[in-house]
């Protein structure tokens, strides 16, 4: 769960921006968009360069939870008002699984970049927060940096910056 990145959107597929998707069990379709929060998708994204707040449920009524705030570039998911706009989208898993705190031993921030922009690629990860419980700076391992660069401060930030191969 998390985002993705769409040159495509906005009115005549002219912008670039981030659309919140979600994948459970490999299976992208296994989850629903809950209306009126669904208005940030087809044409329709979160503004490129805009900050972003995403929060995720692992048990929120025994289903998999993602919550997005952000600015998008239009007012619709169809782009019929272009205006940036303050919007929030909700995705739920179609499923219950009734996932057990007990059962996570690691969680990761993850950058994916398919492209080849080497160095103009980096997420930054701020107030990452567990069970609404800020996750301090001395719980994150080591990062595995392969092709990216890796920097933690000690107000909860993690950036991530593609360096390439």
């Amino acid at each position: 769960m998390g985002l993705m990145y769409d040159s495509n959107v906005g009115i005549g597929s002219a912008e670039q921006g981030w659309k919140p998707t979600i994948q459970i069990n490999g299976i992208t379709t296994n989850s629903s968009l809950i209306s009126p929060y669904n208005q940030v998708q087809a044409s329709n994204a979160y503004m490129a360069g805009s900050q972003v707040t995403f929060y995720a449920w692992y048990n929120y009524e025994k289903k998999i939870r993602m919550k997005v705030d952000g600015t998008a570039i239009c007012a619709d998911l169809g782009c019929g008002r272009s205006a940036d706009t303050p919007l929030t989208t909700i995705v739920t898993s179609n499923t219950a699984y009734d996932i057990q705190p007990s059962s996570f031993q690691k969680w990761k921030v993850l950058a994916v970049v398919t492209g080849d922009d080497i160095g103009k690629n980096k997420s930054v990860f701020s107030n990452i927060k567990v069970d609404g419980v800020a996750v301090p700076s001395s719980a994150f391992p080591t990062p595995d940096e392969d092709g990216a660069t890796v920097t933690r401060d000690a107000n909860n930030n993690v950036t991530i910056t593609v360096t390439g191969k």
